[in-house]
Order: C-alpha cells, then structure tokens, then sequence
C-alpha cells in the first residue's frame, strides 16, 4: 500500500505540474481541498474512490497510469509506449485531455468535413449507427 500511494502521489503531482496548476486550482476542480492534494501528493493517505476517478477523468488517464500499475496514461496502446504513436494520435490524445467538450465537438466536426466519408463511417461504426 505504501507504494501504491507514493506511485500516485508522485504521478499527481507530475500532471498537477504539467497542467500548471496550484494544489488549491487542482483541487477545486475535483472537489476536494489544496491540503487534500498535498496529502496525497506525498503519500500520506489516499483519495477516496469518487476523488481518485475525479482525477484520473480531470487529467484524461486511466486510474491504472494514476495508481501506477500502467506507464501508458491512455490505455489504448497495448504493446508501443505513447513515444511511439503516430502524431496524429498524439494531437488525438491531447484534444482529448486538454479541450472542453465545445471544443472537443467543433473539432470532431472539422475531422469530418476534412475527411469526407472515410471518417464518417468511422464515427457511424464507432457510435452504433449514429454518426452525423
């Protein structure tokens, strides 16, 4: 257990940091104190369940990279480390992490109308039928 808490308390402080985000900011947006973070940050105790998936879906990883049971934040790429994706599954990747669902929308519509028909049936088979 004491690994599993230093595992994730260094792994949130490193997203904390990439994000450029105080403890307080961070934990504001997941519900809970900036002295809570530090807790965790330092292996002192864990967050909750609820605070823990708060986390990972805040930072787009999965609770696996957060817990330090992965070294693949996303989870989708068994077998190549992120290094290895092409680059646009990274700028994939970082749309999803980074913009707000607007954003996230308005770009899915520009793939589509960049990519004609090829793209669209990929939505119409990834969404059950319900590509637009």
């Amino acid at each position: 257990m004491v690994t599993l808490l230093k595992e994730l308390g260094k792994r949130l402080l490193a997203l904390r940091t990439e994000a450029g985000l105080t403890q307080d900011e961070l934990g504001d947006k997941v519900g809970v104190t900036g002295k809570s973070i530090n807790v965790y940050e330092t292996g002192r105790g864990a967050p909750s369940y609820h605070v823990l998936i708060r986390l990972a879906d805040y930072f787009g990883v999965t609770l696996d990279y957060l817990c330090g049971r992965s070294n693949s934040r996303h989870g989708y790429s068994p077998g190549i480390s992120e290094s290895e994706w092409p680059d646009g599954a990274k700028v994939f990747y970082w749309c999803h992490q980074k913009l707000s669902p607007e954003e996230k929308d308005k770009f899915v519509r520009i793939m589509k109308i960049i990519m004609g028909d090829d793209v669209k049936e990929f939505f119409r088979e990834t969404n059950g039928g319900g590509g637009k």
